[in-house]
């Protein structure tokens, strides 16, 4: 399935779970918006190795902890704004010109 929405059109869901293939077709800036994305027994595409995408592809996860939880199973809850990958994600872009390098060692926790 191509995932072809603009951006001023993506909707948010309120979950997606991908079972097959979904590919963020060219052309457009693409925004997928969820509370749970759950790509699980198949494939999220965005780019192919030997031809990147060269728009904008963004994935927005809306929710907070005030919300419902979302659960694998009643023994397995994920909480909510999640991205659970048990499948197949392949996302490839333009490269950059950028690199960021750390300052000082930093330690979890700590701003």
């Amino acid at each position: 399935m191509m995932y072809d929405l603009p951006v001023e059109d993506s909707p948010v869901l309120k979950s997606l779970q991908i079972n097959g293939h979904l590919t963020f077709m060219p052309g457009a800036d693409r925004h997928l918006k969820a509370y749970n994305l759950w790509v699980r027994a198949g494939k999220l595409n965005i780019g192919e190795e030997g031809s990147p995408f060269v728009n904008n592809a963004q994935i927005t996860l809306y929710g907070d902890n005030s919300e419902d939880y979302w659960a694998f199973t009643k023994m397995i809850e994920a909480g909510n704004k999640n991205l659970v990958i048990t499948g197949d994600v392949n996302m490839y872009g333009v490269s950059r010109d950028m690199r960021t390098r750390l300052l000082r060692t930093a330690y979890a926790g700590t701003d």
